[in-house]
């Protein structure tokens, strides 16, 4: 599998950046972390339990800065930090190779959540699958996607 795909420590955002990931507990596929201001996402008073260095790009300056294979298909599972990595593919999105994007809900921001969403839409994709806490955009129907 590591001939196909490949693991780097880093986060996406809407810029590249030097910030902080903050983890607010230890606990296996534990949720609610954040890079970045971590209370730009979250408006809990949780204590930060660990937090580390990082660097941050957008999907558009990582592949142009790195000349990165190009994605067919784009998950972002993330915690709060959606629409900024949505807004820092601008180029990527609007390419036609991109087939499809699968994201989940910003159900505590909802304003930030329909400006993710029309982006999306803006760049041609439309819902293929909802599925409720995530959502399938594609360039096709459903069927066709999962042909894919």
């Amino acid at each position: 599998m590591w001939d196909r795909i490949k693991t780097y420590c880093m986060a996406l955002s809407d810029e590249t950046s030097l910030e902080e990931l903050s983890l607010f507990h230890m606990t296996i596929g534990g949720s609610k972390h954040d890079f970045g201001d971590p209370t730009e996402s979250w408006e809990e008073d949780d204590q930060i339990a660990f937090q580390q260095g990082m660097i941050g790009f957008s999907i558009d300056g990582l592949i142009e800065q790195f000349d990165c294979p190009f994605p067919n298909h784009i998950k972002i599972d993330v915690d709060g930090i959606e629409e900024k990595i949505i807004d820092g593919a601008r180029k990527t999105l609007f390419n036609a190779r991109l087939k499809s994007v699968l994201v989940e809900r910003q159900t505590h921001k909802p304003a930030e959540a329909e400006v993710m969403h029309q982006a999306l839409v803006d760049a041609g994709l439309s819902v293929a699958i909802d599925a409720g806490a995530s959502y399938l955009l594609a360039e096709s129907i459903a069927g066709q996607v999962c042909q894919n």
